[in-house]
This record gives structure tokens, sequence and C-alpha cells, in this order.
């Protein structure tokens, strides 16, 4: 039996662990297409917001900063709608229940090859003075060596957080998202590719590293409906500490490109054998994928999530150069942020 670290009574958010598995995180996205799984879409036309305990909340505005990387990471700090950031990892942070550790992730100690910035929005007109978070990949230099044919590297940098006591097993999120125009070369490259903005993990081991029978769902950046298209995608660990997909949703349309938007999440694990998992998500309040009542506990596990990853930007070699080849730079934005959830 796992033994598992006492924490105090904080939160948590999501990360892209790797160390344990060996294979890559890396999605395929023609095994999702392979699959044939389609959106299940009914007459849902508002995502619940379900998980009714607030936990983090931010527009990125004057009082919120990021401090200076230290080694491989960097963090979020500052005050912002009442929610306090900063505070001793170890006894929590200030406002924030539940959150064990927070922290911007690059896995990387070069700070030449990506970076996390709050600045002005990059839109301009009347959004001149509103702060926003960016995302940017310089340079893919993370090793990658399950991923030949997507370049053998990628590059990250994500939002990790960390659960401390009992894990949640209904989470919502609320966020606005500004994908540039240069994405578009993702649209049209015939290259393989992968990148995933969301990530959730469920039952990892004492260093919150995925262990077999880990559990993850990952919400990526596919090519489908003429465009670019969130595809939902479950994934077990297991025994030679691969990856092996449960199940994969694809979106009904594609993202707006270039224009903010705003995404709306809501993920709620399966309990004992009924089919009564969720996860819905929703582009400006219009539905894109509905797994409604699809999801056996069956197929992953459910004793929570413990680490997350609520804003990320993790790519392949190829999806970076994709972009970068076509005269621009691979970044993108975040803005008004908003987490809930329920502990069980």
């Amino acid at each position: 039996m796992k033994k598992r670290r006492k924490f105090y009574p904080v939160f948590f958010i999501l990360i892209v662990l790797t160390v344990a598995c060996k294979k890559s995180d890396k999605i395929n996205q023609d095994t999702a297409v392979q699959e044939g799984k389609q959106a299940i879409v009914n007459a849902v036309t508002t995502v619940p917001k379900g998980a009714t305990t607030l936990f983090f909340k931010s527009s990125f505005q004057a009082n919120t900063s990021i401090q200076a990387r230290v080694g491989t990471k960097s963090k979020l700090i500052g005050t912002d709608n009442g929610y306090t950031w900063n505070g001793n990892v170890t006894n929590g942070f200030e406002g924030i229940p539940y959150l064990f550790s927070q922290s911007i992730n690059f896995n990387d100690t070069n700070t030449a090859n990506g970076s996390a910035a709050i600045l002005n929005d990059p839109t301009g007109g009347t959004n001149t003075t509103n702060k926003v978070l960016r995302f940017e990949i310089v340079n893919a230099a993370e090793n990658d060596a399950g991923s030949v044919a997507t370049g053998g590297k990628k590059g990250r940098v994500q939002l990790d957080c960390q659960v401390s006591g009992t894990k949640f097993k209904e989470y919502y999120q609320e966020v606005k998202l500004l994908v540039p125009a240069g994405f578009n070369a993702l649209a049209n490259t015939n290259n393989p590719f992968y990148m995933t903005m969301f990530e959730y993990f469920d039952d990892l081991d004492n260093n919150y590293a995925p262990d077999i029978g880990s559990f993850r769902i990952s919400i990526n950046l596919i090519k489908a409906n003429g465009g670019l298209s969130f595809a939902v995608q479950g994934q077990n660990c297991v025994v030679d500490n691969t990856w092996r997909t449960a199940y994969t949703y694809t979106a009904t349309s594609k993202i707006p490109i270039n224009q903010w938007f705003t995404i709306k999440l809501f993920i709620k694990q399966a309990i004992g054998s009924d089919l009564n998992g969720n996860i819905q998500l929703a582009l400006n309040d219009s539905i894109v994928i509905n797994c409604n009542n699809q999801i056996s506990s069956a197929l992953q596990r459910n004793n929570g999530y413990e680490s997350i990853y609520p804003l990320k930007l993790y790519a392949s070699k190829t999806a970076v150069d994709a972009v970068k080849n076509s005269g621009n730079q691979f970044k993108i934005y975040w803005d008004d942020f908003l987490l809930q959830l329920t502990k069980r």
C-alpha cells in the first residue's frame, strides 16, 4: 500500500509531471481520429458549475506579478480580487485554502527558451490598460526521446498546482484565451504535432509523479473542424509505464483565432461503477464537448484530482517550429481566470 504524505490544509493546481512514466506526455492526434470517437452533444446549453467552492480567481491586474525564475520555476505573487497568492509553500497560501504548492513550471533552467509575463492586452483598442498573462515557448529544448516523429523535443510553460489533504472530484474552471493568428500554421501543417492546454492527474505517487495506475485527463488542441479544436483525452499509466488511452472526445467546432474567447470547463469523476462521470467544455457559452453520463469509473481512477495544470502551454518541437517558421511567435494569452471545486 502506498503511503501518503501529510499536508497542511491548503489547495491544488495542475502540473505535467513526466519523470515516472517513461513514455512521453505527447498526445497522438492520429490515434484520437482513428478511434472515431465524437463529442456527445445533447440539449445542454450551459456548462454546470457543479463545484461550488471558490478556489482561485484573478484578472492578473496591477497588484500581481511573476517572481524571477529560480531553477526551472517561478511563481505568481500578489493580490487580485481579494485573493492573496504569495505565501510559504509549507504553510500554504493565505487566502487560497487547500493549495499545497503553486508555481509556473518551465522544466528548463534556460530563461531564453521560454517565459511567462504579465503585460498589457496585445489587442489594444479600449483594452490598452488591461493586464493579461502571457505564456511563450521560444525554443522546444526539453528532451522527448519517445517522439521522434514530432521532433524529439518539446517545450512547456504551465501553472502547476498541488492538492493538500482530501482530493477533489468536481472541478469548474473559467478562463479567457487569446490564440494569435500565427497558430493558423498548425491548422495548415502536414507534420504531426501535439499541444496540451489543460491537464489533471489522479492517484500520483508520494512525490506527485505519475505511477502505475495513475490517471490523467488532457485537453489538447488538434487539427479538426477545418482549424484547431479542443479534444479531451483520458489515459491510464499502465503496467509497462506507458500511457494508454481510455477515451477521447473531440469538440464539434474549432476555436476562434486572433480574438479573445471564454472557455468554461466542468469535470466530475465517476463514482462506483455508474456512468456518471462528466466532462463538459464550452466556447463562449456554446457547448462543444459534452461527455455527460458517458464516463465510467471502470475507465479511470476515481480517488480525486491531486495535481492540476489549469493554464498550460505544452507542445512538441514540430508545433513550435510550424508557428515560428511562419514568421510568428509561439505565445498565447490568458485573462479572467476562475477556479471552483468540490472536495470529497
